[in-house]
């Protein structure tokens, strides 16, 4: 049996954008396009999403609302505070959830997505894409990015 995990990391301490992750995008909270677009793969089994303390009510609440959308496949992970500071690096928080995986075996995952809820462009099609590109080419790992056309320095 496989255990196809989609890992979406969230935090309500953004200092640019405070609360971001709940602000409305095309009147859907930002965090719950990446979500659905993960609940919807059929290349996903289980979507984890990491959140901190603040954002446990505002996303319990965000899940039960959504009757004509399956959420059977998403579960909340309540990550450290350590892992939700400011300066954390998202990475900190997956290692903390896979580093779980010896006191709980369910947490051992044979494909890994990492799923950024600040892109609400992302469906489901792109992660069953990524997938597809994944087995075939018998990549190590895939990247999704688009072209910017802007000059950073």
């Amino acid at each position: 049996m496989t255990n196809r995990i989609a890992f979406i990391p969230l935090r309500s301490g953004s200092k640019r954008l405070p609360g971001k992750n709940t602000k409305l995008f095309c009147k859907e909270p930002l965090a719950w396009w990446a979500i659905r677009a993960a609940a919807n793969a059929t290349s996903i089994d289980r979507v984890v999403v990491a959140i901190d303390k603040p954002l446990l009510p505002v996303m319990t609440s965000l899940l039960s609302q959504r009757k004509d959308d399956d959420t059977s496949k998403v579960e909340i992970y309540l990550r450290s505070s350590k892992s939700a500071r400011d300066g954390a690096y998202t990475e900190d928080v997956m290692l903390e959830w896979i580093g779980e995986e010896y006191e709980y075996p369910e947490h051992a995952a044979d494909r890994f997505f990492l799923v950024q809820a600040t892109n609400p462009f992302t469906i489901s099609f792109h992660l069953d894409n990524a997938l597809s590109v994944f087995e075939q080419d018998n990549s190590g790992s895939v990247l999704s990015c688009a072209p910017l056309n802007k000059f950073l320095w």
